[in-house]
């Protein structure tokens, strides 16, 4: 049952009680008498039940964060071990304030019970009883009143789990090698000019929601579909058109923008989120949301965009700048041309190469662009734009004062499997860059929890394994970069940061709980749920929870596609 009802029930039972006296001092006394026994007899079943649930859910909790505390490492493992002591600390608080209840009052009940059956043994023992009765009530009352005020948070909060100080010493270190330090002396300064080239194609706002605005009506890409078209889609149908000039091409931020512009934030995310989930979050950073999903719903009308303009313009925030690899990369120095070299047909490789080719929404091939520029993927090359994202995010945030990072998690959580996103999120934190984590929603961690809780830069994905292996070679300690970005996940998005009062406290337990029970699947169905929704597997945890939950709810070189820039 949920904790309101066994409230509403015990309110009741005290309620009627109360009646009970009433009768038994105004009218008739023996009648009074029989129904506060009845009444008391009633209370104390309740609480007793109640009592013995909670104390029962409270340990197969411990179970279950036992389970995970075996299976999971780094920062989640420390979650989960502080979660832990605050549910042993709960479960003997509210075992004793249950059990000292029940027997007080059950002592009375007897005690008015044998007034009612036998008046001369009453008699009898009526002072000695009643004398240990009313100290036992105030030491009842004192004990209830301290274990009330740990579980408020009044005499404890419990400490957040502390950092690894070693591991974080060796994360402080720069967390990529840059490419220009596999570069021949000769090619360098040609690199450091690309970094710098790269990094003066932000654009701003009302460029990107002007652009939005031309997709809606359907005057840049006719299949687009506002609700399910994806990054990749707009890419290839819309982005690489409209930025092609003559026989070449440019970065669409190029001609948007009249002059260059250093961006205040550069987003990390990924192209197989849909196109709106990415414009939305741009749109609710700016306008100082946490979530995004109700700035997607009103981008999908005309009506909905003229209010979110009319927002933007209040707040000052139209010429708020950003950089995103899918605008501020020169698409026809790299993919427009081709879809990367096809793998073995049949293979998994094959299917997802054989994916990212086709509309997601129409299915059919994107058109090829036949423009003269010259394509450059290899990662040696000085002149590749698809590699120097670590260096940019370096040379911008010692030019632009309060340059921060915009990480827009999809649905999904695969942004946090593209190696070069991960490669990305990490380097920012070395170099002090602040990161702003926008959501769809808090329910999508939840979800996606199984697998955060074991984040590893080795398993993530890159659209070649040339790419990967350059990732991995950048990275100077893999071991202290994973627990650094699991500490990320997991304290950086302030859905686990805010240790304030009790209340908070067990909210926080609560999550780690809830997440830990989706992950392990240790409850039988009886006990949890897990639905499909919107291609994420999300689990719903039955009632049993609910005094826990929060209120709250590249193809031929795509490392543009991996980057945060991708």
């Amino acid at each position: 049952f949920n904790s309101k009802f066994w409230i509403y029930v015990m309110c009741s039972a005290f309620i009627a009680n109360s009646i009970c006296t009433a009768i038994q001092r105004g009218w008739s006394s023996h009648v009074g008498q029989w129904g506060s026994i009845l009444v008391r007899t009633i209370f104390l079943t309740i609480w007793l039940a109640y009592t013995v649930i909670v104390s029962r859910t409270l340990s197969r909790g411990l179970y279950v964060l036992w389970v995970e505390s075996q299976r999971v490492r780094g920062l989640p493992r420390q979650q989960v071990q502080w979660a832990a002591r605050v549910l042993r600390i709960e479960l003997v608080i509210c075992a004793s304030l249950g059990a000292t209840t029940f027997l007080v009052w059950s002592t009375v009940n007897v005690v008015k019970l044998i007034q009612l059956v036998n008046p001369e043994e009453y008699d009898r023992i009526k002072m000695k009883v009643w004398f240990w009765v009313s100290i036992f009530r105030r030491f009842d009352g004192v004990l209830n009143a301290v274990e009330l005020a740990l579980l408020s948070g009044i005499l404890w909060q419990g400490s957040p789990p502390e950092e690894d100080v070693e591991m974080e010493s060796r994360s402080r270190l720069r967390g990529l090698t840059s490419m220009s330090d596999f570069l021949e002396i000769s090619e360098q300064d040609l690199y450091r000019a690309k970094v710098q080239e790269l990094a003066q194609r932000g654009f701003r706002l009302r460029s990107l929601m002007k652009f939005w605005e031309e997709l809606l009506q359907g005057e840049v890409m006719p299949s687009f579909d506002p609700r399910r078209s994806q990054t990749n889609d707009v890419v290839r149908q819309a982005i690489i058109p409209s930025s092609r000039l003559g026989h070449g091409g440019f970065a669409l931020a190029s001609i948007w923008e009249e002059n260059p512009v250093l961006p205040k934030s550069m987003v990390t995310h990924n192209w197989t989120n849909t196109f709106v989930n990415l414009v939305a979050a741009m749109v609710s950073d700016a306008l100082g949301g946490d979530c995004y999903a109700n700035v997607a719903e009103q981008l999908c009308s005309q009506s909905g965009v003229a209010e979110l303009k009319q927002q933007l313009e209040r707040a000052g925030q139209t010429d708020a700048s950003y950089w995103v690899c899918a605008f501020s990369v020169n698409q026809h120095a790299s993919i427009c041309g081709g879809y990367g070299p096809e793998p073995p047909e049949g293979t998994p490789e094959w299917k997802v190469w054989d994916k990212k080719r086709h509309d997601s929404v129409s299915l059919e091939r994107f058109p090829l662009c036949r423009c003269n520029e010259t394509k450059i993927f290899s990662h040696h090359d000085a002149a590749c734009e698809l590699n120097k994202f670590d260096d940019m995010m370096n040379y911008l945030s010692r030019r632009v004062d309060g340059f921060g990072q915009l990480i827009v998690i999809d649905e999904s959580f695969e942004v946090l499997y593209r190696a070069w996103c991960v490669a990305e999120i990490v380097e920012a934190n070395v170099l002090n860059i602040p990161a702003r984590i926008k959501v769809y929603s808090q329910n999508a961690v939840y979800c996606n929890y199984d697998r955060l809780s074991l984040l590893d830069v080795r398993d993530c994905s890159a659209s070649s394994q040339d790419d990967k292996d350059v990732i991995l070679r950048k990275i100077v300690d893999v071991d202290a970069f994973n627990l650094k970005l699991q500490q990320l996940v997991f304290s950086s998005q302030g859905l686990f940061s805010h240790w304030v009062d009790g209340k908070e406290r067990s909210r926080q337990v609560g999550r780690i709980w809830r997440r830990s029970s989706c992950s392990s699947r240790v409850f039988e169905d009886g006990d949890s749920i897990c639905k499909e929704s919107s291609g994420c597997g999300c689990c719903h945890l039955r009632s049993m929870f609910s005094p826990f939950r929060s209120d709250e709810g590249c193809e031929e070189s795509e490392s543009s596609d991996d980057s945060s820039s991708s």
